[in-house]
């Protein structure tokens, strides 16, 4: 009996023994088992600095979301590419989020949850010119080496008619024999001849000093001619600087999505965009454009009329451009980013959804966000 007792006591002891490490063994898995959020970058909305740490406006989304769940659930960001993001959640590794956008394919093999963005497709354009220095404008595109070489070759062409007047009007008693280059313009042959081939271009009439020989009126008519053309292109010069191309980006030919037919659109490649913008008749360019940036530095140098992308992205970074770029026209063919879960993931799922509906309801929620990163709505 009381060898059997004690056999009963050891038993115990031991199963009393092993409770307390079953337990902390079982919540330190439990501690260190973080939910996979698998997101990837994407312009202006998912970023990376320099020190790796995700941020923009997809990232705070899914924070504020996420702390608004009932209960604990930790998670962890993992970075991948947009095809190994769907790939993941497909596999049942976990969730994908940013810039996941709802369509019927992909609801074949993903479940979404409730979207935590509308986003559509926006135009944006050259920032109007109204809007900034037109006087420097003007200056910058007169200041050319092409507009200098030319002053300097009408300076020169002055100064040979003037040259070959004074020597054939020697005997002219308005005009003095002396060459005079350091003398007083009333005593310089020379300037009096500069003088009268610049009426004789200027004007169609002769002032105080006039040529005496017949050689003497057939260079200032020569003046003239010439005069006429170099006239003429200066006229020219001006009227583009100060208003052609001003008057495009002032009124800019594109201010709705009905505008774009016919007009060069750029857009980041293998987006949904490409196709948004021929169905309206768009050239597109976006084999070139890895990002919305290289498609914004296109627009920059004048090689497309207008951009066109998520709207999330578009008024991200023309926030952040706002002196160079401005959103014209209402968005279209308006979808929702929303977050993907795998496939038997409910509880998970509804927990979040929940969340985000509160996300949507806090004043501190999603409104501080947008307006953070997109301005008003």
């Amino acid at each position: 009996m009381n060898k059997k007792m004690l056999y009963i006591l050891l038993a115990v002891f031991t199963v009393v023994g092993f409770i307390p490490s079953i337990c902390h063994a079982k919540e330190k898995k439990t501690a260190s088992k973080k939910l996979p959020v698998y997101v990837s970058l994407f312009d202006s909305y998912i970023m990376q600095n320099k020190a790796g740490k995700l941020y923009g406006p997809g990232i705070e989304f899914w924070e504020g979301i996420m702390s608004h769940v009932d209960g604990d659930i930790g998670y962890e960001f993992k970075l991948v590419t947009f095809p190994e993001k769907l790939d993941s959640v497909r596999e049942g590794k976990g969730i994908g989020t940013g810039g996941i956008t709802m369509t019927s394919s992909r609801e074949e093999f993903l479940d979404f949850g409730v979207p935590t963005n509308k986003v559509g497709q926006l135009i944006a354009v050259r920032k109007k010119l109204k809007e900034v220095n037109y006087p420097l404008v003007v200056t910058r595109r007169l200041s050319t080496w092409t507009n200098f070489y030319f002053f300097l070759g009408v300076c020169l062409i002055i100064r040979i008619f003037a040259l070959m007047l004074w020597y054939t009007e020697k005997g002219n008693p308005t005009i003095p024999k002396k060459f005079g280059l350091f003398a007083s313009i009333e005593k310089s042959g020379y300037y009096i001849s500069q003088l009268i081939v610049w009426e004789s271009m200027t004007t169609i009439g002769r002032g105080k000093y006039t040529p005496g020989t017949r050689l003497g009126y057939a260079i200032t008519k020569m003046s003239w001619c010439f005069g006429a053309i170099i006239l003429g292109y200066m006229i020219g010069v001006l009227s583009t600087a100060m208003f052609t191309e001003t008057q495009a980006e002032l009124d800019s030919v594109i201010h709705s999505v009905s505008d774009l037919s016919g007009r060069t659109v750029t857009t980041k490649k293998d987006t949904f965009s490409v196709g948004a913008a021929k169905s309206k008749g768009a050239i597109v360019i976006h084999k070139d454009c890895k990002n919305l940036e290289a498609a914004f530095d296109l627009l920059k140098q004048g090689k497309s009329d207008a951009v066109v992308g998520d709207s999330p992205a578009v008024l991200s970074y023309v926030k952040n451009h706002s002196s160079e770029f401005v959103v014209v026209g209402a968005s279209f063919d308006n979808r929702f980013y929303a977050p993907a879960y795998p496939s038997g993931w409910d509880d998970v799922r509804e927990k979040i959804n929940q969340a985000t509906l509160k996300f949507y309801e806090d004043e501190k929620g999603y409104p501080r966000v947008y307006n953070k990163w997109f301005g008003k709505e």
